[in-house]
């Protein structure tokens, strides 16, 4: 966070509003210091990761007085800090703001900045009222464009499955696995049960790093040619142009990613790690949208049924795609028309 400080202090012109996300909350020290407004975003159901047991105890006898002021009037506590600022409160956030950014350990918490979420309605059976939630977008967000599918297609000369866990393939040996070996003694088993099961099959493993990659090609033998690994360096949409035999996804259920395969409309299959991926998981299974995996069951059903729902798509099955695919362009482009609203309102303040 350092170096984005740095940045902030390098452009050009001033800044003069800053968006940041819950992942991420020295976004909001930084709008302090540049005393300008700012919108914080939530690209997952804040109730998943509550304020600790115990911390409004604590955070009540280290500071009394600014807690009875967090809890007077307008009740900060309970609408703001509760439900997510109180992450501003942990330690790492007071390190930054002290030995960074020159300022108070405790920050000016009554400058509460309007809180969105950047989910897609449609995904989000129990979204909460009083929060706008306004799809899933980022700033890069391309909305002019019209929904489309790939011709549908009777045969596929080399199906492709496309498996994709995001950062997750290099945090899984610190998060769940004791050594990096044992997560790639995992997926290769399930990999290995496809290309076996599945004859004309063909893998695209992307990782997230050159070092993984070359770690992956000394585990993984030589002589699979149908399993190809890259490493990543461009958007799921581009995979899909450079690959068309994609017939379906495997990966981690981050929501960007859940969101992206359904503008796609790529079939996709999650195995989560950690965080709020569990949840989505849940969300488009429910939904119909997605399948769990596990690393301990075979993935051949799965796949099989991605592989038939993209080769022989039915016109039922393609309109239910291009529904989705609109759906989520519409909510995503009403969401950034919200944002900005947002945006213009606090500027012009």
């Amino acid at each position: 966070m350092r170096r984005v400080w740095e940045a902030c202090q390098q452009q050009p012109s001033p800044i003069s509003q800053l968006v940041f996300s819950t992942f991420v909350l020295e976004g909001f020290s930084i709008a302090e210091k540049l005393n300008i407004p700012s919108l914080v975003v939530s690209l997952f159901p804040l109730e998943l990761f509550p304020m600790p047991d115990g911390f409004e105890e604590a955070v009540q006898e280290a500071y009394p007085a600014q807690y009875q002021a967090w809890k007077g009037k307008h009740n900060l506590w309970d609408t703001h800090i509760k439900p997510w600022m109180w992450r501003l409160l942990l330690e790492d956030q007071g390190d930054f703001r002290q030995d960074v950014l020159h300022l108070p350990l405790l920050p000016d918490l009554a400058q509460a900045p309007q809180l969105v979420y950047a989910i897609d309605p449609d995904l989000w059976q129990n979204s909460p009222t009083g929060i706008p939630v306004c799809g899933c977008w980022s700033l890069h967000h391309v909305v002019d464009q019209e929904p489309s599918l790939p011709p549908a297609a009777t045969t596929v000369s080399s199906p492709t499955l496309l498996v994709h866990f995001g950062s997750m393939d290099t945090l899984a040996n610190v998060l769940i696995y004791p050594t990096q070996s044992d997560f790639v003694t995992h997926v290769k088993a399930r990999l290995d049960e496809l290309l076996t099961t599945l004859d004309h099959l063909h893998i695209l493993w992307i990782v997230s790093s050159d070092t993984l990659r070359t770690y992956l090609e000394q585990c993984l033998p030589s002589t699979q040619e149908r399993l190809q690994i890259l490493k990543s360096t461009g958007s799921h949409a581009s995979l899909l142009q450079q690959h068309p035999s994609l017939v379906g996804a495997v990966h981690h259920g981050g929501i960007g990613t859940c969101f992206t395969m359904l503008e796609l409309g790529l079939p996709q299959a999650i195995l989560p790690f950690k965080f709020d991926q569990f949840y989505w998981s849940d969300q488009l299974a429910a939904l119909h949208l997605s399948e769990t995996l596990s690393e301990h069951a075979s993935w051949v059903p799965a796949v099989s049924r991605m592989m038939m729902m993209k080769m022989q798509q039915s016109s039922k099955a393609r309109a239910a795609a291009l529904d989705w695919q609109m759906k989520c362009r519409k909510n995503t482009a009403r969401g950034l028309n919200q944002v900005i609203r947002i945006l213009s309102q606090s500027d012009s303040h």
